[in-house]
């Protein structure tokens, strides 16, 4: 979504010095992003070693290499010190993850006291979606990224958050904004064509490319529907250990 990020740093305050993980890294646009802005310090992870040498080719040509360190790693599976991390970021990653309670704990475990947890995501519990057009459209959400084990509400997930400990959790629907126009989803369609096409030269990167076209259609649909929608988790590790409370009734 267009200014995403700025959502995202009006949560998690990110100020020069401090030490942030840009988690599911992509091709290292938020990391750029937040090293030039504010002279942060970002960790950028991706399981694709692709993907991480060229965010490090990208950083040496950007003049960040000094404040970017980017690694292959498997967010589920990777360590990373207790208190590492000043805040995590997630953007558009958290639904290639699961199962994300045990995920929201590693996160709360790598944040220092008082650092924050920002994810700007889709977020759906798609258990009615069994039959019919909205089976359909579950099927193609959920072919060859994500299983239905991969997608849930923002309640659930604001539970499994004040379960592993967070404070100050919030929800900022942002829906209304991700979702554009049918005649603006035409246009993207008919934009995506050309580059669909020149992906047959390659048929492992047409097939990529056609599932994740699928998958966007897919969200869209749910997000016309009430079925799903787009916004900004965040919370906050408290600075001294207590039981926390969700700043409001949990939103769907």
């Amino acid at each position: 979504m267009l200014h995403a990020h700025v959502y995202m740093a009006k949560a998690a305050k990110p100020a020069e010095g401090r030490q942030i993980l840009d988690a599911g890294c992509g091709l290292g646009s938020t990391a750029f992003w937040l090293a030039k802005s504010f002279a942060v310090r970002v960790v950028g992870v991706s399981n694709s070693e692709s993907n991480i040498d060229r965010c490090r080719e990208l950083a040496a040509d950007l003049g960040l290499k000094h404040l970017t360190d980017f690694r292959v790693a498997d967010l589920m599976t990777s360590v990373f010190a207790e208190g590492a991390f000043d805040s995590v970021w997630n953007l558009e990653s958290l639904n290639y993850l699961a199962p994300k309670q045990q995920y929201i704990q590693k996160v709360f475990g790598m944040l220092k006291p008082g650092g924050t947890w920002v994810c700007m995501d889709r977020y759906g519990d798609l258990s009615g979606c069994r039959d019919g057009v909205k089976g359909a459209t579950l099927a193609a959400l959920t072919t060859g990224f994500y299983t239905p084990q991969h997608w849930e509400g923002a309640a659930a997930l604001q539970t499994y958050m004040l379960q592993a400990g967070f404070g100050n959790i919030t929800y900022l629907n942002l829906t209304e904004y991700a979702l554009p126009s049918r005649a603006a989803r035409r246009r993207g369609g008919w934009a995506a064509a050309p580059v669909l096409w020149a992906s047959l030269l390659r048929p492992s990167s047409f097939r990529a490319m056609l599932r994740a076209f699928r998958v966007i259609r897919a969200s869209l649909d749910l997000m016309e529907r009430g079925l799903m929608t787009y916004g900004l988790l965040s919370g906050t590790k408290p600075s001294v250990q207590s039981h926390s409370s969700l700043s409001s009734p949990p939103a769907r």
